[in-house]
């Protein structure tokens, strides 16, 4: 009974300390990130800026964030203990798991004992053989004379038992290797059951912990009880551990790191690449923005790096290994994660300490690390605290598919088989649901099962998986007055479409505000070049100055400048748009005849500055509709009509009857 109030005055004490900060009136916000996520301090951010492409609107979540839910915000709240019970249930097991530690290592101890006997007896076996050949050699010379023999086989019954005694060494060390033969036999049992269990991704993070686990702490007791005693709560944390946990244990134990660094995007987000939280962090990692921007994580536009499975993890890694390098400790270096070095670093300075237990520290800050000590407990010893943990296979769960044009997730999710949601989710870094335009190429997570249906559908359907079947498409500013509706007629497209692309509830939009806008075939971008006017841009392609204006949202009377970009629908008269992949030999003009068209507008169509190609290039062509009918002009042949119309010579000579390829000026032919 005594021990038991002993217990219960500890814990009362640690509730006291741990919600101290409440009590204190301290305000969490201080911190600059009272929720999950990484800080990280200005002076710590210019030694290694870099600049984003664009400075992100942190006023508002995305579209598809999840807001972590109360239960996973860290913060410490005592109705999350049921009873006093419970935490005397973690002290026994905890006192369970010292006891089975102190007894792994006196059988540590033994082993080792046992094997330096044996090594020993080894040795002086060896001797003995050494010295005993020659007497060997005797005895088998002697044994080759039959009287001699005779009289060994009647020698006394002790003399015989006195020789058996003095067998050679191979007998002795046979007979001694006799008893610990069993011993052997487990102990590769043992290793065969543990190669086995390695398939479980939760015994090879065991075998991973290398940090030493307090036991006698309140704050872990806390988050140990709270943990196992609410199975809902662990599923939270753990429901997603089958996509991504074994790509971020395999980073890890690359990297060289105790394993206890793969709990952190558990404990941050519950391995949820949407994941964000109330002071702004997003991603598994829960980086805010300046710390990802010290990082040099992409954001922009498209991108956002920070709910990247690939690039969260890498950078999460890197920049731990940082904070470690930093504090020499891994208690501190996840406090910094969590905190910001900064702080961490002047809480060291003003209580001259280096004990994460020790230094004064924010509220969640200070039950962070208890947190990762908690899980990492329950992951070595889920029997011992009555916690069921999901199977995780020890193998990956996706593959990351290269993709060069850009692409519309769901177009590709539908190609490969795949939940669209998991698409989505796995892919959450593209912020407009596709993947960012140009020729870069773009990585994609695909469930391993669907990886090869994605790369042959994909290869197979590649132009309608594509926005607009385009490797194109345009990010577009609202003007003053438009709507939705206007906007989506202007470009060929539909008002849901639009929606639907842009992640909007409604049909309500603002001025100025971006929208990604399908590039379609019968669209061209033209680069404004110096000396171009509205009115000259549309005479070459058959449209008023007025028309060119409406479908780019200006007025007629607006400036354009050298280097901007103008939409243009396709020209009057033109075909279906083709591409055309440049080929080693081939020249600007070769291929513009080649199509029937100029040099001029096949680079106004591919926003071509020079006459300078490249094998490998692909080219957008809008060739002449084909007429039914030609009138032949002066020093046009045959052979010429053919290839403008991309009809065949023999064809074309059948279609109009022609023994030969002479033709008249003014004479008419049929082309189909």
């Amino acid at each position: 009974m005594r021990i038991f109030l002993l217990l219960l005055l500890l814990f009362a004490t640690g509730c006291q300390m741990l919600g101290g900060s409440k009590a204190d009136g301290e305000n969490p916000s201080d911190d600059g990130r009272a929720a999950s996520g990484p800080e990280h301090t200005h002076e710590d951010q210019q030694a290694i800026a870099h600049p984003f492409d664009h400075p992100p609107d942190e006023s508002a979540p995305p579209p598809d964030a999840e807001i972590l839910p109360d239960e996973l915000s860290g913060r410490l709240d005592d109705s999350a203990l049921s009873d006093a019970l419970a935490l005397q249930q973690i002290q026994e097991a905890l006192q369970q798991i010292q006891e089975a530690q102190q007894l792994i290592q006196e059988v540590q101890q033994q082993v080792q004992e046992t094997q330096e006997v044996q090594e020993d007896q080894e040795t002086q076996e060896t001797q003995q053989q050494v010295e005993e050949e020659p007497q060997q050699a005797g005895e088998q010379t002697a044994s080759e004379d039959p009287d001699a023999a005779q009289a060994e086989q009647t020698e006394p019954a002790e003399e015989a038992a006195q020789a058996e005694q003095t067998e050679p060494a191979e007998g002795a060390a046979q007979t001694d290797q006799a008893e610990p033969v069993e011993g052997a036999v487990q102990t590769t049992q043992t290793a065969q059951t543990d190669q086995a269990e390695l398939t479980d991704l939760w015994e090879r993070i065991r075998s991973g912990l290398k940090l030493p686990l307090p036991t006698n702490r309140p704050e872990v007791l806390y988050y140990i009880s709270r943990m196992s005693q609410n199975p809902a709560l662990l599923d939270q944390y753990l429901r997603r551990s089958h996509r991504y946990l074994h790509h971020i244990v395999n980073e890890v134990e690359a990297a060289g790191m105790p394993m206890e660094v793969a709990l952190l995007p558990i404990i941050e987000s519950a391995l949820n690449p949407r994941a964000y939280s109330h002071a702004a962090a997003s991603g598994m990692w829960q980086f805010i923005y300046s710390t990802a921007r010290a990082q040099g994580m992409v954001y922009n536009w498209w991108v956002d790096e920070r709910r990247s499975v690939l690039g969260s993890t890498k950078h999460g890694i890197g920049f731990l290994n940082q904070l470690h390098n930093k504090f020499d400790d891994w208690w501190l270096a996840f406090a910094a994660y969590n905190g910001g070095p900064a702080r961490i670093r002047g809480a060291i300075n003003a209580y001259e300490s280096r004990s994460y237990w020790e230094i004064p520290l924010l509220e969640e800050t200070r039950g962070y690390v208890p947190k990762i000590i908690a899980m990492a407990h329950i992951i070595k010893y889920p029997e011992l605290f009555g916690v069921s943990l999901p199977a995780v296979p020890d193998e990956p769960y996706f593959r990351a598919l290269p993709v060069k044009q850009q692409i519309d997730l769901e177009k590709l999710a539908k190609l490969a088989g795949i939940d669209t949601n998991e698409m989505l989710q796995m892919n959450a870094q593209y912020r407009r649901r596709i993947t960012p335009p140009g020729e870069e190429e773009h990585l994609v997570l695909v469930p391993i099962p669907r990886y090869e249906a994605a790369e042959k559908n994909l290869e197979a359907a590649r132009f309608d998986a594509r926005i607009g079947a385009s490797p194109k498409s345009i990010a577009y500013r609202v003007q003053r007055g438009e709507t939705l509706a206007q906007i989506a007629a202007r470009h060929g497209t539909t008002a849901e479409i639009l929606r639907k692309l842009n992640n909007l509830s409604s049909n309500r939009i603002r001025r100025r505000q971006r929208l990604v806008i399908p590039f379609s075939e019968d669209m061209i971008i033209y680069t404004v070049r110096r000396g171009d006017s509205l009115s000259r841009i549309g005479s070459r392609y058959g449209l008023s100055a007025s028309q060119l204006a409406s479908y780019n949202g200006i007025s007629v009377r607006s400036p354009i400048q050298p280097g901007q970009q103008l939409r243009i629908t396709r020209p009057k008269g033109a075909g279906r748009g083709l591409r055309h992949t440049v080929r080693k030999g081939q020249s600007l003009s070769r291929i513009a005849r080649r199509y029937g068209v100029s040099t001029a507008n096949l680079k106004a169509w591919n926003g071509l500055r020079r006459n300078t190609i490249h094998p490998g290039q692909v080219l957008l062509i809008y060739p002449p509709a084909q007429a039914s009918q030609h009138i032949v002009r002066r020093g046009e042949t045959l052979s010429g009509i053919a290839k403008r119309y991309r009809v065949s010579l023999a064809n074309l000579r059948r279609i109009n009857g022609l023994s030969s390829d002479v033709i008249q000026v003014g004479q008419r032919l049929r082309l189909k």
